[in-house]
């Protein structure tokens, strides 16, 4: 997702105004409504629904439908087939949150599972599951990136962190389930009906503590980034789909019963966020706002021809500058400017005199 900062310049004196857009909170929303098909009400990642998958009129809300997964092979898988899935413009440094609600009556795991591949050849391993155990509690999965550059190549193969918590989720009833990735500090929280767990267990030690904390084991982000086929969808978990002659999906730890609400956000929503979800807020509206992408200054030096541009910024992102003078036709000034921390500054040299009036943007990648 970018963000674009328009400014105006005159070479006499200096106007400029703002447009932002703005990094969406929510960035994936599957509600079922409209009973038949997986359509993502804010971002791109429609579903494919495969085998005997059907929608109910059964839903926590009184909405219109719900998803009915069966078991067995029976899921939905988002995006397109291998080789490329679906991208929520979350990358291996950033927070996240899934949510949904799910009324069961056996489970393997698998109920959201965001791009994973965990067949022991896979390459782009990294990714995120959370569903309910063959023992009733809630069950996250994570694939940790130990790629320093990011998580998009064949060598990401960070190994598995298998955690259940201490929610036992109730046969056959409405329950909704919710967890949160802190990448800032390592932190898993998951919840049940609004209430966060207490007890988190690993297959690798210490990994992470009991508060959540170092989920990953501090080997690494988790990335959602899907570039070459991991599995993603609903009512499943587990390995890539198949290259080659095959189109189809190999998945596994399957889940039977209904599913609704699913809902992806690229922050850790707080528990009283989470809380919220459970008393029927509509997730549209859920989320904090992120630090404004703003222009803090611009100097015009006249003796000089040249101006200085400055702009919030973040950690581990590059930036585009780009200049106008019709707003229609724009020339890429850099296109690798790299971040200054918090803030970054870029200097503009040789701007003609005839250029009375001059537009830039700003765009964050």
């Amino acid at each position: 997702m970018k963000h674009r900062i328009v400014l105006f310049l005159t070479a006499v004196s200096l106007y400029f105004g703002i447009c932002n857009l703005a990094f969406p909170q929510l960035v994936s929303y599957w509600n079922f409504d409209d009973g038949e098909a997986v359509t993502d009400q804010v971002g791109p990642n429609n579903g494919t629904v495969l085998n005997e998958v059907e929608f109910s009129e059964d839903t926590p809300d009184g909405s219109a439908y719900s998803l009915d997964l069966f078991g067995v092979d029976d899921y939905v898988r988002i995006g397109p087939e291998s080789p490329n899935g679906p991208d929520f413009g979350i990358s291996e440094t950033d927070s996240f949150t899934i949510s949904f609600w799910v009324n069961y009556e056996f489970s393997q795991r698998g109920i959201v599972t965001v791009k994973q591949d965990l067949t022991s050849g896979g390459g782009d391993r990294s990714g995120f599951t959370v569903g309910i155990g063959s023992n009733g509690m809630v069950f996250v999965g994570i694939i940790p990136s130990i790629t320093p550059s990011g998580g998009n190549d064949e060598t990401n193969t960070g190994p598995y962190r298998d955690i259940n918590t201490d929610l036992e989720v109730p046969l056959e009833t409405w329950t909704h389930l919710a967890a949160t990735y802190d990448s800032g500090t390592d932190t898993l929280a998951v919840y049940m009906d609004g209430e966060a767990a207490t007890m988190y267990t690993s297959n690798a030690a210490d990994s992470p503590a009991d508060d959540g904390s170092n989920a990953t084991g501090g080997i690494g982000e988790i990335d959602l980034i899907d570039s070459n086929g991991s599995f993603t969808g609903f009512g499943a978990s587990g390995n890539a789909p198949q290259f080659g002659g095959s189109p189809g999906d190999f998945t596994r730890l399957f889940y039977d019963g209904l599913l609704d609400e699913v809902a992806i956000w690229n922050v850790a929503l707080s528990e009283e966020e989470v809380k919220a979800l459970t008393e029927g807020a509509d997730p549209n509206k859920i989320g904090t706002p992120p630090a404004p992408f703003l222009i803090k200054d611009v100097f015009y030096e006249t003796s000089k021809k040249q101006a200085v541009i400055v702009w919030n910024s973040k950690p581990a992102r590059t930036y585009t500058l780009e200049a106008s003078t019709d707003l229609t036709n724009w020339m890429e000034l850099d296109d690798e400017i790299p971040t200054g921390g918090k803030e970054t500054r870029y200097i503009e040299t040789n701007i003609a005199v005839e250029n009375k009036v001059r537009f830039y943007r700003v765009i964050e990648r």
